[in-house]
């Protein structure tokens, strides 16, 4: 019998282009963030909706960082949810997300950008 939850297939790309790729430690960074910025309440609704749902437990202990092993498969599922479909490919040390379009990882470039200015205008404020 087929489960019904299982995640459809995408298809891989035969050459993978590293330009449009982030690492598994800048990925997670960029879902906890996003996943941080949800409204009271809405996190769950979020994750109800998705298709299959996703375990709100999982991603609550996800967002505080609080998972015992990395989870490239969430990672993705997160993005993906967030309209930012990728393609995971390993090397022998580092786990990497593709994105399938150059603009999807410009924006999440722009989203970093903004994370690290906020990071360090915080920390120019608590210097004062």
């Amino acid at each position: 019998m087929e489960d019904p939850h299982a995640m459809a297939p995408v298809s891989r790309p035969l050459f993978l282009d590293p330009s449009r790729s982030i690492s598994y430690e800048v990925a997670v960074r960029v879902c906890q963030h996003v996943l941080g910025s949800f409204a009271h309440g809405t996190l769950k609704t979020w994750a109800q909706a998705q298709q299959p749902p996703i375990n709100y437990t999982m991603l609550v202990n996800f967002k505080n960082n609080h998972v015992p092993k990395p989870m490239p498969q969430l990672v993705q599922r997160i993005l993906q949810g967030l309209g930012l479909p990728t393609h995971l490919f390993r090397e022998p040390h580092t786990t990497y997300f593709l994105f399938q379009y150059q603009a999807h990882f410009d924006q999440v470039q722009q989203h970093l950008i903004q994370i690290a200015t906020r990071l360090q205008a915080d920390m120019g404020n608590s210097a004062s």
